[in-house]
């Protein structure tokens, strides 16, 4: 990650880090992030950062997965190998990405990338991931009201994750199938399912999951007007929120039963839980939540008469809706400019980019020019070697005729020699046996000399 990049993030980071309720994990991520270099463990912590923060923050978390993403890619270009890691977290990443702009209340954007994390997933053959992504879809539509819709894609989900039996999965979706049909005005099916959600929770001994299948059925049993049962669902779900020390989750709790008892006519437990509310609330500064409890004592005390109390419930609740709306702007004007930062430097890594491509591009082609020198120089030569090699073999044919000519006629000069001499040698034959021998001459004139 570049280095301006990282400290926007880490300052939008520092504002809201206190009240993010997975702050521990999310300090420790924050805390690792700037050693890591741009690697797989960069891209596995920008992801898993933002999934701690999307509860909270979702704008930072969008910021965080998106430079994962970007990150994954370059890693991907630049080494196939890597291919099977990048498919797997994109597919995860887009997911996120989709689910916290399904936070945000931005549908259509929201559905585009659940749509393609599902693709992705589905080419993959990751059926966990599948289902999940599919349960994410019926999620959008469900809060765009199309509950319909969001129940063909809950049980097209619900089906893949029957098959792999995976229990905690499946109490999830049951949860979630509840809820829709709790939305489309269905208490029975919704109840019928909230059931079948708990009994999978308990078996796995999913204390978060068993907590909010709890304040599920205390919401139906409260709809029924069956306050006792709810009441008993909702102190059940609250005793294990303690247990978990999730203080966001008791102070939501304790608001849901006080408002039970208002409705109940029992003031007096009902301002208790209230109150309890929103002394949590302002401990741990959540704000949001403090706001609705300060809604539900104005309300509770309005509704009894006291007047005074209402007033200053009210001018809280005021009060907080206005801080949150500035802190909203405050964090919005952050984002604009690590947006502006993020793009700009986006700007510069792509300027970067192009001009290391053109520089491999021109290298490359003067490699490919200096192969196609050696070769032509190759081909040359080898000709070259091959024309001198072709005279040198008609040369040697040449010399070798020339040398049985020679031979030839040679023998043929040794054969009028021996001819010539045979003749010679004959006719000096012929020439003895017909001329006296010099004894012969000697006697002849020896007798001639006497007459």
């Amino acid at each position: 990650m570049k280095p301006v990049v990282l400290y926007f993030f880490l300052f939008l980071l520092y504002l809201t880090s206190a009240s993010s309720a997975q702050s521990g994990k999310a300090d420790s991520l924050r805390k690792v992030l700037p050693a890591l270099k741009s690697d797989t463990n960069m891209v596995r912590a920008l992801s898993q950062l933002a999934w701690e923060l999307g509860n909270t923050n979702p704008d930072t978390a969008i910021l965080l997965d998106k430079q994962a993403l970007e990150l994954a890619a370059r890693l991907a270009s630049a080494d196939q190998k890597l291919a099977p890691f990048t498919g797997s977290i994109t597919g995860r990443i887009k997911s996120q990405l989709g689910v916290y702009y399904w936070m945000k209340g931005e549908y259509a954007t929201a559905l585009s990338y659940q749509f393609e994390a599902l693709k992705i997933r589905e080419d993959s053959g990751d059926k966990k991931g599948v289902s999940v992504s599919l349960g994410n879809i019926a999620n959008v539509f469900h809060d765009r009201g199309e509950y319909d819709k969001a129940l063909e894609y809950h049980f097209r989900g619900l089906k893949i994750a029957e098959e792999l039996g995976d229990k905690k999965s499946l109490s999830i979706k049951y949860g979630n199938i509840g809820n829709a049909y709790k939305s489309k005005g269905d208490a029975d099916k919704a109840l019928e399912y909230y059931l079948k959600a708990l009994k999978l929770a308990e078996e796995v001994n999913d204390r978060w999951g068993i907590s909010r299948h709890y304040g599920n059925l205390g919401v139906i049993y409260k709809g029924k007007g069956d306050y006792q049962t709810a009441l008993s669902y909702f102190l059940k779900s609250l005793e294990i929120k303690k247990e978990l020390k999730d203080n966001i989750g008791i102070a939501i709790r304790l608001n849901n039963i006080g408002g039970l008892y208002a409705t109940m006519g029992d003031v007096k437990q009902a301002e208790r839980y209230m109150l309890q509310s929103l002394s949590l609330c302002d401990s741990i500064g959540a704000l949001d939540d403090a706001r609705l409890a300060c809604q539900s004592l104005y309300v509770l005390y309005e509704g009894s008469g006291r007047y005074g109390l209402a007033l200053k419930y009210y001018k809280r609740f005021v009060e907080a809706s206005d801080s949150i709306s500035s802190k909203e702007n405050i964090k919005r004007q952050t984002q604009i400019e690590m947006n502006y930062e993020f793009e700009k430097q986006q700007v510069a890594d792509s300027i970067r980019n192009m001009e290391r491509m053109k520089q491999e591009e021109l290298r490359h082609n003067q490699e490919i020019q200096q192969q196609r020198i050696y070769t032509i120089g190759g081909i040359i030569g080898f000709l070259l070697m091959l024309v001198v090699a072709v005279i040198s073999f008609r040369a040697y044919q040449a010399k070798q005729r020339a040398n049985e000519i020679i031979s030839e006629q040679k023998l043929l000069v040794e054969e009028k020699q021996k001819e010539i001499l045979d003749s010679i040698h004959y006719a000096r034959r012929i020439q003895s046996s017909l001329l006296p021998s010099e004894k012969y001459m000697d006697k002849a004139l020896k007798r001639l000399s006497k007459y």
